[in-house]
């Protein structure tokens, strides 16, 4: 702001207000184009990548950009989208280095909030699986990585994984039927 200001102040010293801000306006509007064109192409091509080779996108299907969608949805609601439609699927997280960047990432976004990732126990109760792979998610008691939260899962009537900002983004087991935001994945 200042970088315009101080310009306009000078060029207004020796010509009119009037020719000073016909000539300002211009350079004004080709910084704002360039704001807009830099923030568009963030949005469309940028995202975290990972070492995996991954990308979490903030929205499967409008703006490909880095983070989490916004928009909250039933977990049966996004189900039904289905992959095609959203451009990915619920993320699958396989190490902790995948595991502290969406943490710190979903951190800064939205912190407030959960976020739907892609386990479940649909299929049978207490064995959780990556639903895009079928791959079974690691336990508390496994010697692989895992990142539940302690306590969790717990043999409920809870079978949808999330990430859970009360719990420091670690996973949790929640009720399929409430609304969450949720990060997406694609290869």
């Amino acid at each position: 702001m200042l970088g315009l200001m101080l310009p306009t102040w000078f060029l207004s010293m020796w010509i009119s207000n009037t020719a000073t801000t016909a000539m300002m306006i211009p350079i004004a509007n080709a910084i704002l184009v360039q704001l807009k064109e830099a923030k568009e192409e963030a949005e469309t091509n940028g995202h975290l990548a990972i070492e995996t080779g991954k990308s979490f996108l903030k929205c499967c299907g409008g703006t490909k950009s880095a983070g989490v969608r916004i928009k909250s949805v039933l977990r049966k609601e996004y189900d039904s989208l289905g992959p095609v439609n959203i451009g990915g699927y619920l993320a699958i997280i396989e190490t902790s280095e995948e595991d502290e960047l969406l943490k710190s990432y979903v951190a800064i976004i939205v912190p407030s909030k959960d976020y739907w990732i892609g386990g479940s126990d649909l299929a049978t109760e207490g064995v959780f699986i990556w639903e895009n792979t079928s791959a079974t998610v690691n336990l508390p008691t496994s010697t692989l990585f895992q990142g539940w939260a302690q306590g969790h899962p717990g043999i409920d009537n809870q079978h949808c994984m999330m990430l859970g900002y009360q719990l420091d983004f670690k996973w949790n087991d929640a009720t399929c039927d409430y609304p969450r935001d949720y990060v997406c994945e694609q290869n």
